[in-house]
Order: C-alpha cells, then structure tokens, then sequence
C-alpha cells in the first residue's frame, strides 16, 4: 500500500490533509489504468490499508480530516469469485471413490481433508505432526505468520473422526513422523516449497477429474475446500 501511494503522489511524504475524497478517486482510477490495471479487490486491500491510518492518527489526536465514511469516499468491494460448492456437490465427492490408481485416490483424499479441517492451507497440513493433536482437536501455528506476527496466534480445529479415519487410510500416525506422508524430515525449506506446490498440482488434477465424472460444471481446486 505505501509504495504504491508513493508512485502516485510521487513523493515520500504528504500531509494526511492530501488525501481529499478527488485524491482518492484519482488513485481509484491511476491504479485501473495503464500497465497497472489491478482489480477492485486489490485496490480495496490498499486503502483499508490507508484509512486504518487515518483511524490511527485521528485516535492519536495527529489529524482531524477523514475523507472516508458518510459522505465521504467509499471503498468498493470485489465481487469475489463464485467458486462454492452445494451441499450436495460436497456429499458427491465424498462418497465418490477412485479405484485402481491408488496415487490420484491419496489426492483426492487430501482434498477431503482440508474441506474437512475447515480449508487448512496445504502447506500447513503437510508440516502437521502427532504432536499437533491434542485429544479433540489439531493445535498449530500457521507456516504463513509463524516469522513475521509478533505473537503467534495458535489455530485450533476439530479433528473429526472422518478425518481421522483419512488419516489411517495412508498407514499407522504412531508410524510417520508426519499425518501426512509426504515430507522425511530431512527437507531444506526449497525443497519443502517444491513438494508442497507440486503436490497441490496434483490435488487440483485429481478433484477435476472427479469432478468432471460428477458432472460438477466448476473449476474445483484446493481453494475451493
């Protein structure tokens, strides 16, 4: 958000005074254009990001202007992609079964999981351990804030026996050092990358397999769980 208000007002520093409602819709309309042209939702992510300022300064007495709210400039919102799946789209994936290719069965599987873990990341579902499960429920960190959040938010889901049992389909927990039996352990985080996008790839090929022998007319992928 900052770099690009610096390549629009073309300066490193400007009173909050600067950004009029005009300003605002002049940025609206410098980021469609040109080489630019980024997209409602990422303009929205901007300036959130600048009134959440604006919030700041005038709770720390810095600035009384606020170009934002009631009759001020409006935030559009993204019309966000149509890519939920109907109650019983969902239940014919899961019943659905895949014999004879035992690779693009684990996929499909893994896919479940995540649905079923409230859409973890898949990173964050390969780099999961025994010691991760505390009775009900899978405790961790998310890969993604682990280095950069001052504190670390732990996330909680509930490990239903439906995911459980997926979890036994691929051998005995107790036997691996990871639920899913992907990684070794001895991975650099290059490596880890590799494995993870190319597993996602894989994912993604398989649920559109099964989803074009459903009849489900949609892009299903690992977003979609």
């Amino acid at each position: 958000s900052l770099n690009s208000l610096k390549d629009f007002t073309g300066k490193k520093s400007v009173p909050f005074e600067y950004f009029t409602e005009n300003a605002l819709l002049r940025y609206e309309q410098w980021m469609k254009s040109g080489d630019k042209k980024k997209t409602t939702t990422t303009i929205g992510i901007y300036l959130r990001s600048l009134r959440a300022v604006f919030n700041e300064a005038i709770k720390a007495g810095i600035t009384g202007h606020y170009p934002f709210g009631k009759g001020g400039f409006s935030i559009q919102n993204g019309k966000g992609r149509k890519i939920a799946l109907e109650t019983d789209e969902i239940k014919s994936i899961f019943d659905y079964e895949i014999r004879n290719d035992d690779a693009a069965a684990f996929y499909l599987d893994i896919w479940k999981v995540t649905y079923l873990m409230n859409g973890i990341n898949i990173k964050d579902l390969v780099l999961l351990k025994k010691e991760n499960i505390a009775g009900d429920f899978i405790c961790f960190v998310r890969e993604k804030t682990k280095n950069t959040a001052k504190e670390k938010a732990e996330i909680k889901i509930f490990f239903s026996e439906e995911a459980r049992q997926i979890f036994l389909k691929w051998g005995k927990i107790e036997d691996r050092k990871y639920l899913v039996p992907l990684l070794n352990g001895n991975e650099k985080e290059k490596e880890i990358k590799e494995k993870v996008n190319n597993l996602v790839r894989a994912i993604n090929h398989a649920i559109k397999n099964v989803a074009n022998k459903l009849e489900i007319h949609k892009n299903i992928t690992c977003y979609t769980a």
